[in-house]
C-alpha cells in the first residue's frame, strides 16, 4: 500500500518506499465475507466486524463509536500502520436499508428521495471524518477507503446498447466507471480517490 501521491514519484522513490504488510493493516469490514479469500489461504489479518457495530448502534449512528473502537484496537494491535475500510459501498447498502425501513421514503416522490440523498450524504461525511480523525490520532495513518465501482451506463433504453456500453466501461479517467454509492454520497470520498486498483 502506498500513498496517493505515489503516482508522481520517480521510479527510484517508488522502489524504495517501504511496503505495509497485511498483518500490519487493520480492516474495518462492512462487506459480507470481507477478507475471506485471504483467510482461505491461511492469512490472518486484524479485522473489526463493522456489520456487528452497525447492528448495535444502527448504520446511520455507528460512526460515533469509531473513536472508541480504534482506541481499543490500538491496544490490541499496536503494530498497525494502515487502516482499510472495506467497503463504503457495503456501508451504503446498510444505511440505505435502514433508511427504507425507518423513514417514510417513497422512491417515486422526488422530495423524499432528495431527503434520503441528503441524509445519506451527511452520514457518509460523518463516517469519513470520524474514521480519518481517529485513525490519525491512534495510528498516525490516513485510512484507505475502498469502494465498489459500477458502469456509468446502466439506465433505461435499448438493452443491447446499454449492455455494450457496460462491457466497454474500462476507462475510469473518462468517467465510464463511478462509485457504487447512493446519490452524491460518493462526493464525501471522491476528492481523495485516485482510482488505482489495489492490485496495481
Amino acid at each position: 500500500l502506498f500513498p496517493k501521491e505515489r503516482l508522481t514519484w520517480p521510479k527510484e522513490k517508488f522502489a524504495d518506499a517501504p511496503p505495509v504488510l497485511l498483518e500490519d493493516t487493520l480492516h474495518l469490514a462492512f462487506d459480507l465475507g470481507a477478507g475471506s479469500g485471504l483467510e482461505a489461504m491461511g492469512i490472518q489479518i486484524p479485522t473489526l466486524d463493522m456489520r456487528a457495530v452497525c447492528d448495535k448502534y444502527t448504520s446511520v449512528e455507528a460512526w460515533k463509536a469509531i473513536p472508541d473502537l480504534l482506541q481499543k484496537a490500538k491496544k490490541r494491535y499496536p503494530n498497525v500502520q494502515q487502516i482499510i475500510v472495506d467497503t463504503v459501498s457495503a456501508l451504503d447498502d446498510l444505511m440505505l436499508a435502514w433508511w427504507y425501513e425507518n423513514m417514510p421514503t417513497s422512491e417515486k416522490n422526488k422530495e423524499d428521495t432528495q431527503k434520503m440523498w441528503t441524509g445519506l450524504a451527511a452520514c457518509h461525511t460523518h463516517w469519513r471524518d470520524y474514521t480519518t480523525k481517529a485513525a490519525m490520532a491512534e495510528f498516525r495513518a490516513r485510512p484507505t477507503i475502498l469502494c465498489h465501482a459500477i458502469p456509468k451506463f446502466k439506465g433505461a433504453g435499448d438493452r443491447a446498447k446499454v449492455a455494450e456500453k457496460q462491457m466497454d466501461a474500462q476507462n475510469v479517467e473518462d468517467g465510464d466507471l463511478i462509485p457504487r454509492i447512493t446519490g452524491k454520497s460518493g462526493d464525501a470520498y471522491i476528492k481523495d480517490a485516485d482510482f488505482v486498483y489495489w492490485c496495481d
